[in-house]
């Protein structure tokens, strides 16, 4: 819907009305409920771009500022994302899926996916570690950023995440809000705040005991052996990778997915 077609200086007073003790509530906010309202009521469809920050604060009568903040936390809450030098959309269902984009467990073809959250450890400054170094083309001595993440389902941890990134290059990772790594995919981040968009990722993938830290975080016995993968994320403007990652899946008797598309 083009949001010249209907005033959204009404539709914001609309939503106030609708929003106990708006009065109280910062004006960011306001307009964060009044885009997720939008959404949820089909104004806006998944997959369809929002109107350019600059219009959308003409057309709301508040400031540019304003409307960049509200933004900004429905970005970091995933639902809406971002596409690099197109615009702002609003996510869809193959979207959020892509927060299971490598850890998809089923019992069968036909079976569908389970409810699951991911949350985020840490996000630390790590010392070198010649293997990954070494698999990230980086010097001996380079620090590494280390994003640690949990995904659970309902019956409880299924994986245990380990991203490592050039401590140099990926500095910024370190102020990203914890909650934008638990609604938005890792791969999205990189993409939009280092315009580093996606190319191909080389897996090696073996069954192995976690050591007793990552059982622990994985709520898992050391007795039994886990799946346990190392990834190698390459982007389009290099051969050179971006990102080194351990994987400890449980897999509880299900299959994980994979779906390999020849277009």
């Amino acid at each position: 819907m083009d949001i010249i077609e209907i005033s959204w200086q009404e539709k914001l007073a609309e939503y106030r009305r609708r929003i106990p003790n708006a009065g109280d509530i910062p004006v960011y906010k306001i307009l964060q409920r009044l885009i997720q309202m939008a959404v949820s009521e089909g104004d806006w469809k998944p997959g369809e771009a929002i109107p350019p920050e600059r219009l959308f604060a003409e057309c709301t009568g508040v400031s540019v500022g304003t409307v960049k903040k509200a933004i900004g936390n429905l970005v970091n809450d995933g639902i809406l994302y971002r596409r690099q030098g197109s615009g702002t959309y609003v996510a869809s269902k193959s979207f959020m899926r892509a927060m299971r984009k490598y850890y998809l467990f089923l019992n069968n073809f036909r079976d569908t996916e389970c409810a699951n959250s991911v949350r985020l450890h840490s996000v630390t400054i790590a010392h070198p570690v010649p293997e990954i170094n070494s698999a990230l083309k980086l010097g001996d001595a380079t620090q590494l950023i280390k994003v640690t993440r949990i995904f659970k389902e309902d019956e409880g941890v299924v994986v245990l995440t380990k991203s490592y990134f050039s401590a140099e290059l990926f500095s910024g990772l370190l102020q990203v809000p914890h909650r934008r790594f638990e609604k938005v995919p890792l791969f999205v981040i990189v993409e939009e705040d280092y315009n580093l968009r996606l190319n191909h990722t080389d897996e090696l993938l073996t069954l192995r005991p976690p050591r007793a830290g990552d059982a622990e975080l994985l709520d898992s016995s050391r007795s039994g052996p886990v799946l346990f993968m190392k990834s190698l994320t390459y982007s389009t403007r290099s051969d050179i990778p971006h990102e080194y990652r351990e994987s400890f899946c449980k897999l509880g008797g299900k299959y994980m997915y994979r779906c390999i598309d020849y277009s």
